[in-house]
């Protein structure tokens, strides 16, 4: 059954989350995010989630868990390499992507307009990501993956500051320098490929 398996991968999270309520509520995000549904913001996820014997507000839960909850981003990641790398087999390599995803608003770290990505073939608000992904025969995942910051974004601090985008992340960077960044990143051992350091 999905709820079981999903039940079963965030689990093996809990120790980067912290408090197990952290943990329940990483799962009904996550739940939240694979169901039906246009947006993916939290007022329109907090509607479509299940949280059986729950009666609290949702909506707020959630936002707390996503916007006020400080857990550890590098325990997480690595839990998620090493689980992700396990039904992969060798040969491995790494390959760098930029990927574009629609926004309904302006409001999201990076957002620019207009841009016309590949999928939709006309002009919309969207994020761009750049990846380092490990490639193996049976699959890839991501690796490394930082946010592009398009000029509307770098030339106003302010407008960073106010989404919280991390000091060190607010320097103008292109695409390619961020790919060079993220491969840096593993040839330095500062993400483990293997799932072993992280």
């Amino acid at each position: 059954m999905f709820s079981e398996r999903l039940e079963d991968y965030v689990a093996e999270f809990a120790g980067g989350f912290g408090y197990i309520t952290r943990t329940r509520w990483a799962g009904i995000y996550l739940q939240g995010l694979f169901l039906d549904g246009e947006r993916k913001s939290i007022e329109p996820l907090s509607r479509r989630v299940s949280v059986p014997g729950w009666r609290g507000d949702t909506e707020q839960a959630l936002q707390q868990f996503v916007n006020q909850s400080v857990w550890d981003e590098q325990a997480v990641l690595q839990t998620y390499r090493r689980v992700m790398v396990k039904p992969l087999t060798i040969p491995k390599a790494l390959s760098s992507l930029t990927n574009r995803f629609c926004q309904e608003g302006r409001h999201s770290v990076g957002v620019d307009a207009p841009s016309t990505p590949a999928t939709l073939g006309k002009t919309d608000n969207c994020q761009v990501r750049r990846s380092l992904h490990y490639a193996a025969a049976k699959g890839d995942y991501p690796l490394a993956l930082r946010l592009f910051l398009p000029e509307s974004w770098t030339s106003q601090p302010d407008r960073m500051d106010a989404a919280r985008v991390p000091l060190e992340h607010q320097a103008s960077r292109t695409k390619n320098q961020i790919a060079l960044e993220l491969l840096d990143q593993v040839a330095h051992g500062r993400v483990a490929v293997s799932g072993g350091r992280s």
